[in-house]
C-alpha cells in the first residue's frame, strides 16, 4: 500500500513537471495577441538596406550582399558604401550589429558614429554591441558609409544587416527576435532561484546531499550566459565591460557547479577526474581573467582553452557514466547520464555551429541544451528528494522513539543513560547538578484494583506533576515501570525545595480527583565528584532516601515531610 502511494505521488509529480513544461512552450512560442494600437508602440518592420557595396583599395566599389561574410579581404579597416532613401520619416534611425568589430558610420561625408576604434588600435575585442544612430534631418538621399573593422579573423568581413526606421520600430524588431533568449535566461534564472529556495529551506547538508545546491548554482549562471548571449543586455544596462564580457565569464564559471553535481550525483568508482576537472575550470578561469585585466590577452582569444576543458569534461563524464551504467548498473548513474546526455548533445551542436562561424545558432542550441537538461534533472532530483525527506522523517521518528517513552511522551531509560554520563561523568559533571529519582506509589495494587487504563493515566499524571513542578520537560524521564527521575544541572538547594513543595501540591490535587489512591514518592542528592567515586554509589544514595520517603506514604492521605539527604 506504501509503495503504490508513492508510485502515485510519483506520478503526480511527473505529471505536474509536464505540466509546467507545456504551459511554458505556450506562453513562449504561442500565438502573440492582437496588436493594440493604442500602446502607440510602432510595431512595422524596418527598412533593411541592399544595395551595399564595398569600396576596394583603388577606389572602385564591388556589390556585395549583406548577411555573407567577406573572405578576400585584406587585414584592416574596410568600407561599405550606400545611399539613404530620398524620404526618410522623421526621426529616423539607424540600427548595425557590429560583432566583435569597430564601427565608424558616415553620412554626406560627415562621421555622425564611432564604436570600438581605441579598442581595435590596442588589438583588443571591442564586443559585440548593437549600434543606434539618428539619422541626421537632412540626411535623405545622401552617400552613407560603414567602416568596420575587427582583429579577429572570424570576425572580419563580416555584414550584418542594417536597419532603418524609427527607433521604436527597430527595438520591437530585435525584442522579436531575441527577446525570447532573454526571456529564456530569466526563466532559468527563476528555476535556479527556487531551486536555491528549497535547498535553504529543507536543509540538505545534514544529508550529505548537495545536488539542488549545484543544480541551482548551474541554472543560475547559466542564465548569466544565455542573458549575455540574447543581444538583449544593453538595453538594460550601460556598463560596457558587463555587456561584452558576461557571456565569456560565464562560461567559464557554469562547469564548476556542474562538475561539483556530477560528483554529487552519483558514486562512481574512480571520482578522482571531477576534482581534477573542477579545478581545471577553476585554475582556467583564473588565469583568463587576470590576463584579460592586464592587457596581455583577451577572453575571445582565450575561448579554445574553455572549449578543450568543455569537450574533455564532456567525454571524460560521458564516459564515466556509460561504466558506471552499464558495469555497476547505477541507477544515479543513469538518471545524470540521460540528463548530460542532452546537454552534451545540444553543446556539441553550438561547438560545430561556432567553428563553422554560424554564431546566431549558438544561443538557441545551448539555450534548449540546458532547458532540457536542467528540465530532466530537476524532476530526477526532486524525485530523489522527496524518497530522501520521506527517509529523514522516518529516521528522525524512530530516533525519537529511540530516546521517548510512548507512555508519558516524555524522555525514557535510553535518554536517561545517555544524559547521566553527560552530566555525573567524573570528568565532564556539572557542578553541583542534583539528581532526584520519583517513585509512583501502589502501582500494582491500582492495576489490579481499577484496570490497567487507570494504572497508565497514573503513570501519566505523576510524570505531569514532576515536570511541572520542577518546569523540567527536557531532563525528566520514566526509568522503569513506576519509577521516573529528574536531573537538574544548575539548581540550588532552595530551588530543590521548592520544586519539592510543589510536587506535594499537584500530587494532593490530582489525588482528589482520581477515585484511586494517588501519591508520588521522591528523594534527591547533588552529586560532588569528588566525594562519589562512582555514579552507581551516588544512584544507590538518592534511591535510599526515596525509599525512606515512599514508607511514608502507606496511603493517599500521607503527606508527611520529605527527609533531608545527608550531607
Amino acid at each position: 500500500m506504501k509503495k503504490h502511494k508513492h508510485s502515485r505521488e510519483n506520478r503526480m509529480l511527473l505529471l505536474l513537471c509536464f505540466v509546467l513544461f507545456l504551459t511554458t512552450l505556450v506562453a513562449l512560442l504561442g500565438p502573440s495577441p492582437t496588436h493594440d494600437d493604442s500602446l502607440h508602440f510602432n510595431s512595422d518592420a524596418p527598412l533593411s538596406l541592399s544595395g551595399w557595396q564595398l569600396r576596394l583599395p583603388d577606389g572602385t566599389l564591388r556589390p556585395v550582399s549583406i548577411s555573407k561574410t567577406l573572405t578576400d579581404l585584406p587585414k584592416g579597416p574596410y568600407t561599405l558604401v550606400n545611399r539613404l532613401p530620398q524620404k526618410l520619416m522623421p526621426g529616423a534611425t539607424l540600427c548595425v550589429r557590429a560583432s566583435m568589430q569597430s564601427l565608424s558610420v558616415a553620412i554626406g561625408g560627415k562621421t555622425v558614429y564611432t564604436y570600438g576604434e581605441d579598442a581595435v588600435a590596442r588589438g583588443r575585442a571591442p564586443g559585440s554591441l548593437w549600434c543606434l544612430t539618428r539619422v541626421p534631418e537632412d540626411g535623405a538621399g545622401k552617400e552613407i558609409t560603414l567602416t568596420l573593422d575587427s582583429p579577429f579573423a572570424s570576425f572580419h568581413g563580416m555584414l550584418n544587416p542594417v536597419l532603418l526606421g524609427s527607433k521604436s520600430s527597430i527595438l520591437f524588431h530585435l525584442l522579436q527576435h531575441y527577446g525570447t533568449g532573454l526571456l529564456v535566461s530569466v526563466g532559468v534564472m527563476l528555476i535556479g532561484l527556487v531551486l536555491l529556495t528549497i535547498y535553504a529551506l529543507f536543509n540538505l547538508a545534514p544529508m550529505r546531499d548537495r545536488r539542488l545546491l549545484y543544480l541551482s548554482l548551474f541554472a543560475m549562471t547559466a542564465s548569466l550566459w544565455l542573458a549575455g548571449e540574447s543581444r538583449m543586455l544593453q538595453f538594460f544596462t550601460g556598463n560596457w565591460y558587463f555587456i561584452t564580457n558576461l557571456s565569456y565569464l560565464a562560461l567559464m564559471t557554469f562547469p564548476l557547479p556542474l562538475v561539483l553535481f556530477v560528483n554529487a550525483a552519483y558514486t562512481p568508482h574512480h571520482r578522482r577526474f571531477t576534482h581534477l576537472l573542477g579545478h581545471a575550470f577553476a585554475i582556467n578561469l583564473a588565469v583568463q581573467v587576470i590576463l584579460q585585466l592586464v592587457g596581455v590577452s583577451d577572453y575571445f582569444s582565450m575561448l579554445p582553452a574553455t572549449h578543450s576543458l568543455l569537450i574533455l569534461s564532456m567525454v571524460s563524464v560521458t564516459a564515466s557514466l556509460l561504466y558506471e551504467t552499464v558495469r555497476h548498473h547505477n541507477k544515479e548513474a543513469q538518471e545524470a547520464l540521460a540528463s548530460l546526455g542532452a546537454l552534451f548533445f545540444f553543446g556539441l551542436l553550438a561547438f560545430f555551429s561556432f567553428l563553422l562561424g554560424k554564431f546566431n545558432a549558438l544561443a538557441p542550441y545551448t539555450s534548449l541544451g540546458i532547458l532540457v537538461f536542467i528540465i530532466l534533472l530537476s524532476i530526477f532530483t526532486t524525485r530523489r528528494f522527496i524518497a530522501y525527506t520521506r527517509k529523514a522523517r522516518e529516521a528522525r521518528y524512530f530516533e525519537q522513539l529511540a530516546y521517548q517513552d510512548l507512555l508519558t511522551q516524555g524522555k525514557n531509560r535510553h535518554a536517561y543513560d545517555q544524559d547521566c554520563r553527560r552530566y555525573f561523568s567524573p570528568d565532564g559533571a556539572s557542578p553541583g547538578c542534583w539528581l532526584l529519582l520519583f517513585d509512583l506509589n501502589k502501582l500494582k495494587m491500582i492495576n489490579d484494583t481499577y484496570g490497567h487504563s487507570a494504572g497508565d493515566e497514573a503513570l501519566r499524571a505523576a510524570y505531569r506533576c514532576i515536570v511541572s513542578a520542577f518546569n523540567a520537560s527536557d531532563t525528566s524521564y520514566r526509568i522503569g515501570g513506576d519509577e521516573f527521575a529528574c536531573i537538574l544541572p544548575r539548581a540550588t538547594r532552595a530551588d530543590i525545595l521548592t520544586g519539592l513543595v510543589r510536587l506535594r501540591l499537584l500530587v494532593s490535587e490530582e489525588d482528589t480527583r482520581t477515585e484511586y489512591p494517588f501519591s508520588v514518592a521522591a528523594g534527591y542528592g547533588q552529586f560532588d565528584p569528588h566525594k562519589w567515586t562512582s555514579f552507581a554509589a551516588f544512584t544507590n544514595y538518592v534511591d535510599d532516601h526515596m525509599y525512606i520517603d515512599k514508607q511514608l506514604h502507606t496511603d493517599k492521605h500521607s503527606h508527611s515531610e520529605h527527609p533531608e539527604p545527608a550531607k
